[in-house]
């Protein structure tokens, strides 16, 4: 279907702008102008055959010399095949309106679907509600977000009414270049005005007797594509004849000191010592602990970025590979004759596969389970790091650590998840992490598959059949996508996870920072607050309101952008193909949830988007805001409650690690049973944690919310 900018259009506007005048206020139409609108338009893309869409996004290039930073952004948004799932659209007026009319005065329309490859979340005709409205009187714009995500490779139209009043109580006129273009009786029209006209014809009687004055066409971009495509091609990875690490195992009750040897910097390279409290006695369980490596395919350049390829084109193996380092916690209970069902254990940003995992282990081994841990993209240090480990006898065995750090900005420094977000471009942020990362646990499940011996018995001490996955923080990002992709593992905990990631660091207190670095390191620089910024934005299900915040709009069209460009790998895009839209061959997840209240690190609106996403799966909400008015010693962020709110650091001047209180570690616990009992059940039930709460502790700390959060509680 032929779409792009044509002269025709062009032609359109200039002969019937001057023959039908519009008295009041209009709705603007230019679909050749991002800034008018309205917006998104497929008149802002070109055909491209090399892409699945048949389509290429083609917006118009900024004056290059004088905003170099929106030049670069165009430059990368110009290589996807279509617009965003949740896209902003803007909608421009010839004069001011009355923001109180806007309400449901607009909408997306779902038109088709260009595959039957998923089978979707939205019905054709489906109306669809605008929310996250913002007027900007500067420029008599409305901005606004769908409430929930669009289906990727799906074609939509945007309908403005005449529910819409001027400041005068009038309603809201069409502009004669769109009554021109979707006029059948007019000149011949446009492929786009065709369009344009079909689909406001079909929803115009819906909508009596409000009037139609204003409407666009656009398509979503195909947001798995790359990584269903590059999923595929992992069984085909070859492997070293033997790994570079052989499978080993050491008895845990053997251990009387592990260390981690970690690395911080190069040339020279220096290193800080983390002693792990394996002597606590809150490590129980576990019986062994076994070390191994795989092959998996790194697609990632110097620069930590996954290069773009049109979506239409065949993905091959890269030539380079990662050999990814394991460790497993083996239960101390007699193996089962299939081996020990596992669970995979993603961690968190700036953590590593022995922070959490440690933390979570006894609690699964208790439960029979086997927990297994690899590091994430750009985390556990730099590659030299090691695990150091002296039995009771006083022998040392040095392993490798799999550290995946690199001193990406170039100051000699390796910091804990340095190498995980991307620094050229910056604008794709953690993308390609999460995606890596998300390929390199498909290979993990492979080599289980394959069979991991680690007891020299002959038979795999890990069950093929049962794999399962936990992630915390940036481990359900991550988590997120490898669940979407991944047929061999039928059931998720997906902890204190969220998206977009744009709506992480914009709300989140705890990474607000790299939002404005980023927004800082522009040129012209986009911060409004002197070092900082504030972005002035509005949470969902709010009344439309008005800007009056300086350079508020510009942040938010930036961060529109970014989360734009980070689709492919943002977790909130993956999230409806865990049950309600699975993928190819994926069959149904069962997933569980778990959020805490107040959790200043992941913004509660960011999980509530994501759960939303997923399709409302089973949602358990930590009361946090409950354990501190009930005068409880836990700390001030609940972010870390699975870990059992353990939190470390880890410095060149040494490591610190904070213990918290028992009732901090009582809460944790039954956050980790919730999860074990939840696996024991294939993933079926979730058992309600507040049972395995002591009696010295408050009831009703856990609940299944009858709403989720609306706001992030600070």
């Amino acid at each position: 279907m032929m779409r792009g900018v044509l002269f025709a259009l062009t032609l359109y506007l200039s002969l019937f702008a001057p023959l039908l005048p519009a008295s009041g206020v209009t709705v603007s139409w230019n679909p050749q102008d991002p800034t008018i609108g309205p917006y998104p338009t497929d008149a802002l893309t070109t055909p491209d055959s090399t892409q699945k869409n048949g389509i290429r996004i083609n917006l118009p290039m900024p004056d290059c010399t004088a905003a170099p930073s929106d030049c670069q952004d165009v430059q990368l948004i110009n290589q996807l095949d279509g617009f965003q799932t949740a896209p902003r659209i803007r909608v421009t007026f010839s004069g001011p309106v009355d923001v109180n009319s806007i309400h449901h005065a607009i909408y997306y329309v779902v038109l088709d679907n260009l595959t039957q490859e998923e089978h979707g979340v939205d019905a054709t005709g489906q109306m669809l509600y605008l929310t996250q409205m913002i007027y900007d009187p500067t420029t008599n714009s409305l901005y606004g977000k769908p409430d929930g995500n669009l289906d990727q490779h799906g074609r939509y139209a945007i309908v403005v009414t005449d529910v819409i009043r001027d400041m005068a109580g009038d309603p809201v006129e069409a502009d004669p270049g769109y009554s021109a273009c979707v006029n059948p009786g007019s000149l011949p029209q446009t492929s786009y005005c065709a369009e344009l006209s079909q689909a406001v014809g079909s929803v115009a009687a819906r909508l009596a007797p409000a009037n139609i004055v204003g409407a666009s066409v656009f398509t979503t971009m195909n947001v798995t594509t790359w990584m269903e495509k590059a999923y595929a091609q992992l069984p085909n990875v070859g492997h070293p004849p033997t790994p570079v690490q052989p499978p080993s195992l050491i008895q845990f009750a053997n251990i009387a000191s592990l260390v981690l040897h970690d690395q911080i910097a190069v040339n020279p390279a220096q290193f800080v010592d983390v002693t792990l409290p394996i002597n606590n006695p809150l490590i129980q369980g576990i019986g062994a602990i076994g070390f191994g490596s795989f092959a998996s395919p790194n697609f990632l350049n110097d620069q930590q970025v996954i290069p773009s390829t049109p979506t239409g084109q065949d993905v091959t193996l890269p030539s380079a590979i990662n050999l990814i380092y394991f460790h497993v916690f083996l239960p101390s209970t007699p193996e089962p004759p299939a081996g020990y069902p596992v669970v995979i254990f993603g961690h968190g940003l700036g953590d590593s596969q022995w922070g959490g995992p440690t933390a979570m282990a006894p609690a699964l081994a208790q439960a029979g389970f086997a927990t297994i841990a690899i590091n994430a993209v750009g985390h556990g240090f730099g590659p030299q790091s090691q695990v150091i480990i002296t039995d009771t006898p006083g022998n040392v065995t040095t392993l490798t650590a799999g550290g995946r750090g690199v001193d990406l900005n170039g100051d000699g420094q390796i910091g804990p998840d340095e190498g995980c977000q991307a620094a050229n471009p910056a604008q794709v942020a953690l993308r390609d992490c999460l995606r890596q990362t998300a390929l390199d646990l498909g290979e993990l499940v492979r080599t289980i598959q394959g069979g991991v011996s680690l007891t020299g018995v002959g038979h795999p001490d890990l069950d093929a059949t049962k794999i399962y996955y936990v992630g915390q923080s940036l481990g359900s990002l991550y988590g997120t996508i490898f669940s979407a992709l991944e047929p061999a593992v039928p059931a998720s905990v997906l902890n204190v996870g969220g998206g977009s990631v744009e709506d992480i660091v914009r709300w989140s207190q705890s990474y607000h920072y790299l939002a404005a670095a980023l927004l800082g390191a522009r040129t012209p620089s986009l911060l409004n607050e002197g070092t900082d910024f504030n972005d002035n934005y509005v949470f969902p299900y709010q009344p439309a309101f008005v800007n009056e915040v300086p350079g508020a709009i510009a942040i938010q069209n930036a961060f529109e952008l970014y989360e734009w460009l980070q689709s492919p790998g943002d977790p909130v895009n993956y999230a409806p193909h865990l049950s309600a839209s699975t993928l190819p061959g994926v069959p149904y997840k069962n997933i569980l949830f778990q959020l805490a209240r107040m959790d200043t690190t992941m913004p509660n609106m960011a999980t509530t988007r994501l759960i939303k996403a997923a399709n409302h799966p089973t949602t358990w909400e930590y009361r946090h805001d409950i354990a501190l008015a009930d005068g409880l010693p836990v700390p001030q962020d609940p972010h870390s409650f699975l870990a059992l709110f353990i939190s470390f650091f880890v410095a060149s001047s040494g490591y610190t690690v904070d213990i918290p209180s028992l009732d901090a570690i009582e809460i944790g616990r039954a956050a980790q049973q919730q999860v074990a009992g939840f696996f024991a059940s294939g993933g079926l039930t979730a058992p309600d944690p507040n049972t395995f709460l002591p009696a010295s502790l408050p009831q009703g700390l856990f609940e299944i919310p009858a709403h989720l959060p609306e706001d992030n509680g600070y």
